[in-house]
């Protein structure tokens, strides 16, 4: 099942939202994700969170939406609104999901959300993280050696970043990339993976073993 959460940080253009909502089998709403969607006339399936992020006016008006299935939890809590968000998306039968309004200029939650993509990768739930700038997903494990496989579509202006979160990526080859990767070790606090460049339509990561945060960036708008 494909599944939408939408939290209350940036999102990408209108058209990107509404092409991502028409795509997902379920829409969740992180509290102030519903005022975003509201705004785009666009309903959520489920709208989740303390909803300190979203005015009464339009939380009344979500609730009263016929088919809104609104699940309140209590603002002093030990899990953020987009934790809990993915929490019901995989309890729901979750195979793929996309988190748009899960960055932004909080950086300590953008990190967070970033962080708990783990949880959902090592259930085997594709899931990628997208803002107006950036497509972020992970490849590998901390704990199963691979290999592993990702292949990426091309997207203009757009550079490709690997940047290990596990003390060192092993077996990291790549191909369609202009700076290419044989093998190669990737560490924990290093920039050496930081913006490639594709040469075809495709490219292609593998990966031995390790955790890898692959990420498809670009400074336009």
């Amino acid at each position: 099942m494909k599944v939408l959460i939408v939290g209350s940080g940036s999102l990408p253009d209108n058209d990107r939202v509404r092409q991502r909502f028409h795509w997902a089998d379920l829409v969740i709403a992180a509290d102030g994700g519903g005022a975003s969607l509201a705004s785009l006339n666009l309903m959520p399936h489920v709208l989740l969170g303390d909803f300190d992020s979203i005015s009464s006016t339009v939380f009344e008006d979500l609730q009263g939406q016929q088919g809104v299935e609104v699940l309140p939890f209590p603002i002093q809590k030990d899990f953020t609104d987009m934790e809990l968000a993915l929490e019901l998306a995989i309890e729901r039968g979750a195979t793929e999901l996309v988190l748009l309004g899960a960055s932004g200029t909080r950086l300590d939650h953008t990190l967070g959300n970033i962080l708990m993509l783990y949880p959902v990768h090592e259930k085997g739930i594709e899931v990628i993280l997208e803002d107006s700038h950036n497509q972020i997903r992970l490849l590998g494990s901390f704990e199963d050696r691979g290999p592993y496989q990702l292949i990426l579509k091309k997207q203009e202006n757009h550079k490709v970043s690997l940047l290990s979160l596990t003390p060192q990526a092993e077996g990291v080859t790549t191909q369609g990339l202009f700076y290419p990767l044989h093998e190669a070790t990737l560490y924990f606090g290093s920039s050496r993976g930081i913006s490639n460049e594709f040469i075809g339509d495709t490219a292609t990561v593998s990966l031995r073993s390790g955790l890898l945060l692959v990420t498809l960036s670009t400074d336009g708008i």
